[in-house]
């Protein structure tokens, strides 16, 4: 009896003592899991204690498997192994699958409770793979927060190996791994929060350092502001205002806003401020530190900066492009007045034609008293002056005849200095200073000295009481995407001629109007207005640009721009003209102003030609086709068919010599019509000399 009570004593004793060694393993396994912060040094901790220190063979660690789809379920398995001993590897297949509800693992995933199974080989549980079986298993649940996350696996090569002691301890171990998973994966989610709070920190900082460098480069003045007070402003903002940086951000936003607009600007900001509604757009003027005003386009929003109201303007300077619209506007309103002035031109130019010839068919008249002889030389002398205004007229208009060709400008101003200091007065100094060894233009020499002259006449005119003349010859090179001197000048290289005086000025309403055509600021009979006004025209006629700068009481600067010219100049020697007469060859002459007409075949008989008449193309058109004819002189203008079209239905019949006069050319210069089969073009009005030396050269050249 003592003997069995001594056995059970001992075997007491030696479970309690095996059970303390179990729980203070138990607890040094607990401390050293939950310090882990990877999962993955945790499940390999956990199996390698499970084995090494409590001395179980076959240890896995299986976790769910929350990405299987549902449907899947033939293809991986609910559960799959992260952690185990070499002899649970050592026993599982290659392939191993473990469903829940199928075998112990299964059943204990699917009801979230410890299974034991202590004799594999009779135990009603049932198995998948029966030959890899253990004899004997705990599969102990994994929970956190009642959430099933995996099991642990403990299996024996003894049936019966695990006691109520056993059970305990491995649910225990899964309850600690449970606390210690859940820690890792806390720890795994405080680092992704960490990290990307730490991405998205780098992301503003990258993001704001970019905007910032945005901001610099724009060309808009971009600025942040809240109250009255700059918070952020960038370097365009100095450049239109004049202030720096610093000193921006030490001054009220309203003190850059001009006078006449900062109480409504001011206005529009504090209601802003108060939630109400008022224009995101608007123009304003902005003074400058300086003094000078700058025009500028303001668009303005609300925005939250640093975490509190602010405003954001972006502001564009738009002072250059006003000033452009301006001289557009200028010019499309002398175009217009120059298409006016070209159509009033041509219908003149058929009276004083009449005139002129009239007035030399009657100075023939033989033994004419001298006093109606002297009274038509004055008719012809009177014809000559209205026939140069309205060349003016027509330079305006751009619809004047020009014969271009290579000019060197230096060489071209230097011959013509003497004819500007005979147009000024004695009291004026004038200076010419060219900056250019060669500058060469397509050009109408003629008109380009008138161009000076009027210019010239113009500088004397406002310094009665003497002052300087200056005209300055340079080159400059208008590149792309370069802000031209003036709107509309294309890229390329450009003459560009001063002509600066020290006169009296012009008031701006004054500088509005100079160039339009009898706009004059003197007496009457002291000028016609229409000097400036061909200045502008052959400036145009040559593709060129004109502006000028004045100031009253500082004196008046042009600035005119001419495309410069690759072409060589030539020197061509001019052959001596002769006034010839007819040799009684037929001449069709068509023209439809009847008085023009009747003196025209007046003349052309007198010196020797038989001439036939008719007032339009299709008269024409017949007349050549009944009658012989050795040249057709025909108007360009005329109602049905004008000379163009004439001329095109001649050339069908065969060769013709055509050769046109007009007053009105809108659409063609004197070389184009020549090019389209005129042999010559005589422009109106004409004399005498001139349509006869005219018509025998075409004549002797055929």
């Amino acid at each position: 009896m003592s003997t069995t009570l001594n056995d059970e004593a001992e075997q007491t004793a030696e479970t309690l003592a095996r059970r303390v060694k179990q729980l203070a393993i138990l607890n040094r396994i607990g401390r050293q899991i939950t310090s882990l912060l990877a999962q993955e040094d945790l499940f390999q901790q956990v199996v390698d204690a499970m084995h090494d220190a409590l001395g179980y063979p076959r240890v896995a660690v299986m976790l769910v498997n929350e990405e299987k789809p549902v449907l899947e379920v033939e293809e991986a398995g609910d559960l799959y192994i992260v952690a185990a001993t070499d002899k649970f590897w050592s026993i599982i297949p290659d392939e191993y699958n473990q469903f829940f509800g199928e075998g112990a693992i299964g059943i204990a995933a699917q009801r979230g409770e410890t299974i034991v199974v202590e004799d594999a080989g009779n135990d009603p549980i049932p198995y998948r793979v029966g030959e890899w079986l253990s004899p004997s298993s705990v599969s102990a649940p994994i929970k956190v927060n009642d959430k099933l996350i995996g099991i642990l696996e403990v299996e024996a090569d003894a049936t019966q190996a695990f006691d109520e002691n056993d059970v305990m301890v491995i649910e225990t171990m899964a309850g600690q791994m449970a606390v210690a998973i859940e820690n890792a994966r806390l720890y795994a989610q405080a680092q992704q929060v960490i990290r990307e709070r730490m991405r998205v920190e780098q992301e503003l900082r990258e993001s704001e350092s970019k905007y910032r460098a945005i901001i610099e480069q724009s060309h808009d003045a971009i600025y942040i502001y809240r109250g009255s007070r700059f918070l952020l402003v960038n370097k365009r903002v100095s450049e239109i205002t004049g202030y720096s940086r610093e000193e921006l951000l030490d001054i009220e936003v309203w003190h850059l806003i001009h006078p006449d607009n900062r109480k409504k600007i001011e206005a529009f900001g504090e209601r802003r401020a108060r939630g109400e509604e008022v224009p995101n757009t608007y123009t304003a003027k902005v003074l400058r530190k300086d003094g000078k005003i700058v025009l500028c386009d303001f668009s303005v929003n609300v925005i939250q900066y640093q975490g509190q109201y602010a405003v954001l303007g972006v502001v564009r300077d738009i002072t250059e492009r006003m000033e452009f619209e301006k001289q557009l506007w200028r010019q499309e309103q002398l175009a217009s007045v120059g298409q006016l002035a070209g159509g009033i031109a041509h219908d003149f130019r058929n009276f004083l034609t009449t005139i002129t010839l009239q007035a030399q068919i009657a100075r023939r008249v033989p033994d004419l008293p001298p006093s109606v002889f002297e009274s038509l030389e004055i008719v012809i002398s009177e014809v000559g002056h209205a026939s140069t205004l309205i060349d003016q007229i027509l330079d305006f208009s751009r619809h004047g005849l020009m014969e271009t060709k290579p000019v060197e400008l230096r060489k071209f101003l230097g011959e013509t200095a003497f004819i500007l200091r005979q147009a000024i007065r004695e009291n004026i100094r004038f200076n010419l200073a060219v900056e250019v060894d060669e500058c060469v233009i397509e050009a109408d020499s003629t008109r380009l000295k008138q161009m000076l002259v009027n210019l010239a006449a113009n500088a004397r005119d406002a310094m009665p009481e003497g002052g300087k003349l200056f005209i300055k010859l340079s080159e400059i090179v208008v590149k792309d995407l370069q802000v031209p001197p003036i709107a509309e000048m294309s890229p390329g290289e450009w003459a560009h001629l001063i002509v600066s005086d020290s006169g009296t000025g012009m008031e701006e309403e004054v500088r509005k109007h100079i160039f339009e055509p009898f706009f004059t600021t003197k007496e009457v009979d002291k000028g016609t207005g229409l000097g400036l006004a061909q200045v502008y025209g052959i400036v145009k006629q040559h593709g060129g640009f004109i502006d000028l700068e004045t100031e009253v009481g500082r004196g008046t600067t042009f600035h005119i721009y001419l495309p410069v010219s690759d072409t060589e100049v030539q020197l061509i020697e001019e052959e001596k003209e002769t006034v010839p007469v007819g040799r009684g060859e037929k001449i069709l002459l068509v023209e439809d102003n009847g008085q023009l007409r009747e003196a025209g075949k007046t003349v052309l008989e007198s010196i020797g030609y038989q001439v036939r008449t008719a007032s339009n193309g299709r008269e024409a058109l017949e007349m050549y086709q009944a009658y012989s004819t050795d040249l057709v002189v025909t108007d360009l203008v005329m109602p049905g068919m004008g000379g163009q079209e004439l001329r095109a239905h001649l050339e069908r019949l065969g060769h013709v010599n055509v050769m046109a006069i007009t007053g009105y050319i809108m659409q063609a210069s004197k070389e184009k019509l020549k090019r389209s089969g005129f042999l010559e073009v005589i422009e109106k009005p004409f004399n005498v000399d001139k349509i006869a030396k005219t018509i025998r050269t075409v004549l002797d050249r055929e």
